[in-house]
């Protein structure tokens, strides 16, 4: 059986992101604080299709569809990035 729930973070995943939020994160928190949003919250590497339950077809692919958004702007070159330094 498919399960919607996310699995818990662990007290070290729940630090990192606490530490995010308050602008406070080391460099290897800042790390699993986004692991956990995408490996763990977001869980793209699921199953993303569930026979004859498309709510939670479209709630699964939802989630996914963050974990790829992430990846993708935290590998992507930023535009113009050599006008800025």
């Amino acid at each position: 059986m498919i399960s919607l729930a996310c699995p818990d973070p662990g007290t070290e995943g729940h630090q990192a992101l606490r530490a995010v939020y308050r602008g406070e994160a080391s460099p290897v928190q800042q790390r699993l604080a986004l692991e956990v949003i995408v490996k763990h919250f977001a869980q793209p590497q699921d199953l993303l299709f569930i026979p004859g339950k498309p709510d939670e077809t479209a709630f699964l692919n939802g989630r996914a569809f963050v974990a790829t958004k992430i990846r993708h702007y935290v590998n992507a070159p930023i535009k113009n990035e050599d006008e800025h330094e």
